[in-house]
Parts: C-alpha cells; structure tokens; sequence
C-alpha cells in the first residue's frame, strides 16, 4: 500500500484532502514559495478539529536553510507549540556550508520526544541537480538515521521528483528500510506512478492543487487527489 501525504495551507484543504482519503497532512503555508511554518491562526484550530496524522512544517522563511541563533530559538519554540498541540510530527531542515546543520537537527530530535522527524527538501539543495554519488549519500543519510529521523522529503536534488528519480532510487536502496523516502515536488495523477515504479519508494507527497490555480494560496482539489488514489491503492 502507498501512503499518500497531502500538503495543505488552510484547514478547508486539510478537510477536503481527509474526505478525499488522504493518509497523512502537512500543515504549512506559502506552498508557491516552497513551502513555510503555518500560521497558528487555522493550524493550531486544524491540529485540534481534523483527525489524520499531520506533520507540521518548521520553516520559518523562504530562501536559504542557513539560519541564525535566533532563528533557531524561534523554530525550538514552534515545534514545542505544535507537538503540544498533538503534531505528529515535525518537518525541518538546517544545512551549514555543504552538510547538515547537525547540532541544530540534534536538537530538534531531542525537542521531538518520539514523534516522527521528518528531514525536508533541504536534502535537495545539499544533493544539487547531479547524480549523487552512494559516499554523498550516506554523507547525508547516515546523520539522520543516528539522530532518529524517520522519514526524508526529497525531489532527488533537482526541481522535481520526476526529474531526481534515479537519485530518491538511491536514497531508497541506500536506506534499505532504515529510514522511510518520499519523493515530493511537482507530484501529479499524470506522474505518480512512474515516479512509483522507478523509485520503489512506498509513498508519496503533493499538494494535488486547482489548476488553474486563481490565487496566491494552493487550494486542493480532490478530484485530482481520487484520480491519484485510484491508481496507488
């Protein structure tokens, strides 16, 4: 069976992608941009309301992953807030020069207490758009199965999954069960599958968004998510 993540920006999504039977939610905002932590105003009323898994994305801007002591501090406390709220889980990344930022990703596994880590699309600018090599990839990977991470967002280093999918192939040898893969950015219904097979990954994440897409925010559309769900169930 494939698990199938949603990612949502507004709690209206979160409630369409469960009817729609979606496995699991990421709550964030500002998809268009990459992707950042929610705001508390709907996330905080979804945690509590919407009955799924869902993992919180920690991210407190757009840009780089490189973030400063206050940042740090900053992201410490929202994941706090949001595994109180019953989070199950947390997505982050924090990368210094050409590796993790591992003191920090330490401190977050411990501020985590036993609730999936989920290492994000950070991998991918650490991996950049070339064929990684099996020394780069466990450069990468084994810090994060020490640490107690479960499960990392990838797209393969490049700007989709479809395009990285001989690199999240990779990733999912490499961890051999260890640590769980799933492949994410520019997930279709038109997709999903090949990236499926070529990969051998057993879940998958999009945002399943309206096209044309008539605002800032991603609205998910759950006739595009069922067309998905008849294909991998």
């Amino acid at each position: 069976m494939v698990i199938a993540e949603v990612c949502v920006e507004s709690m209206e999504s979160a409630l369409s992608a469960v009817d729609a039977g979606c496995d699991r939610l990421e709550l964030c905002d500002a998809l268009s941009v990459g992707g950042t932590t929610p705001a508390p105003r709907w996330a905080d009323l979804t945690l509590q309301s919407v009955q799924r898994p869902m993992i919180v994305l920690v991210r407190l801007r757009p840009g780089d992953f490189c973030f400063d002591a206050t940042e740090k501090s900053s992201m410490l406390r929202t994941i706090e807030h949001y595994l109180s709220l019953g989070a199950a889980g947390v997505a982050v990344g924090a990368i210094h020069d050409d590796a993790w930022d591992l003191q920090f990703m330490k401190q977050v596994a411990s501020e985590a207490r036993g609730r999936d880590l989920v290492a994000h699309r950070a991998l991918d600018v650490l991996l950049g758009s070339r064929i990684a090599t099996t020394k780069r990839i466990a450069e990468l990977m084994d810090p994060l199965i020490d640490l107690g991470y479960r499960r990392i967002l990838t797209s393969g280093g490049y700007p989709s999954a479809e395009q990285g999918v001989n690199n999240i192939r990779k990733l999912v040898e490499y961890a051999a069960g260890r640590i769980e893969i799933m492949p994410g950015g520019g997930i279709t219904p038109e997709n999903a599958m090949g990236i499926l097979r070529a990969t051998d990954a057993s879940q998958i994440h999009g945002s399943f968004q309206q096209l044309p897409r008539i605002s800032v925010q991603v609205t998910f559309d759950p006739l595009r998510f069922q067309k998905l769900k008849a294909q991998i169930v």
